[in-house]
């Protein structure tokens, strides 16, 4: 396996990268994993931070993202945001998995306060963490509070058509982060 060291404004990034028998380095060259990374780091450090509110590993994750993609040996193509986007959600879903397995063999009550599987309640908590305030605000109140459309309505000064509104919008985008990529 050889490898690169490349540096980006202060940060360094570790490449590793496979060498076929031939030698020759693979298709995911050290250039176009720095061009993607000078292009694509910052955009994916804010999707990371509103998608994914309250983690404090934005960093490591891009840098995970971009190590991940110089292995996969796969051209971003048209569309490098989405690519990005997957590989680095799927990171998070990877690392919230660990998390909850180490929970489990750390002898952590299997209910330890959240209910049904672990993971799909620390992973609900972010979704709903980073819907934007007016749609959460609407969520949480119908979902958790049991308020119905009209009593929402009043809370919040808002017709009861932009509950109906904010609440299919909240919905939406809840079913789209939870839709395994």
């Amino acid at each position: 396996s050889a490898g690169s060291r490349v540096g980006f404004e202060g940060v360094v990034l570790a490449i590793e990268y496979q060498e076929d028998t031939r030698g020759e380095a693979r298709a995911v060259s050290v250039g176009q994993v720095d061009a993607l990374y000078r292009s694509y780091s910052g955009w994916l450090k804010r999707f990371l931070r509103f998608r994914f509110r309250g983690r404090e590993d934005y960093d490591d994750i891009v840098h995970d993202t971009f190590i991940r993609v110089s292995r996969a040996n796969i051209d971003t193509g048209e569309d490098p945001r989405g690519y990005l986007r997957c590989v680095a959600t799927n990171l998070v879903r990877d690392a919230a998995r660990r998390a909850a397995v180490r929970a489990e063999d750390d002898g952590a009550p299997a209910d330890a306060g959240m209910e049904g599987d672990q993971f799909a309640s620390v992973l609900l908590k972010q979704v709903i963490l980073s819907l934007p305030d007016i749609y959460r605000e609407v969520f949480v109140l119908s979902r958790f509070a049991g308020m119905s459309y009209e009593e929402i309505a009043r809370h919040c000064g808002i017709s009861v058509k932009a509950v109906e509104k904010r609440m299919t919008k909240a919905l939406s985008i809840c079913r789209s982060q939870l839709e395994i990529e």
